[in-house]
C-alpha cells in the first residue's frame, strides 16, 4: 500500500511533535491515521513514537 499525500504530511507533523515530546499531538496524529486507514507501517512508526515517549514519562516518574 503506498502512502497517499495526507499519510506523508501527517508523518512528517508527528516526527516534529516527537522532537518536542508533544505527546498529545502525536496521539491527535495518530487518531486521524487511524481513521483515514492510513498506510499501516506510518501508523505503525507513530505508534512506536507514542511509547517511546511514554516510557520516558514513566522513566521520569520512578527517579
Amino acid at each position: 500500500m503506498t502512502p497517499s499525500s495526507e499519510d506523508i504530511q501527517l508523518y512528517d507533523e508527528a516526527r516534529k511533535a516527537f522532537k518536542e515530546k508533544n505527546l498529545q499531538r502525536l496521539k491527535e496524529i495518530y487518531n486521524r491515521l487511524l481513521e483515514i486507514d492510513a498506510n499501516p507501517e506510518i501508523v505503525y512508526i507513530v505508534q512506536r513514537m507514542i511509547d517511546e515517549l511514554e516510557g520516558k514519562k514513566e522513566e521520569a516518574k520512578q527517579v
